[in-house]
């Protein structure tokens, strides 16, 4: 099944940060091509998770707002 969630990606001073609104998580490390590798990892591992738990996937935005 192909799931699709807004990730959010923060650029600080010595490392980068993406957020998960959908599941309020956030995952930071060194470098953007690390961010991206590990949120295709933890984004297999949460809904793996919610599948094994029998938990709802929380459900993708249609929209996103986002405000500066």
């Amino acid at each position: 099944m192909l799931y699709e969630y807004p990730a959010i990606f923060h650029m600080i001073e010595e490392a980068c940060r993406i957020s998960f609104p959908n599941f309020g998580r956030i995952i930071q490390v060194a470098s953007l091509f690390d961010v991206m590798m590990k949120s295709l990892v933890f984004l297999a591992h949460i809904i793996t998770n919610y599948g094994d738990k029998d938990l709802p996937v929380p459900t993708a935005e249609e929209e996103l707002v986002v405000f500066i």
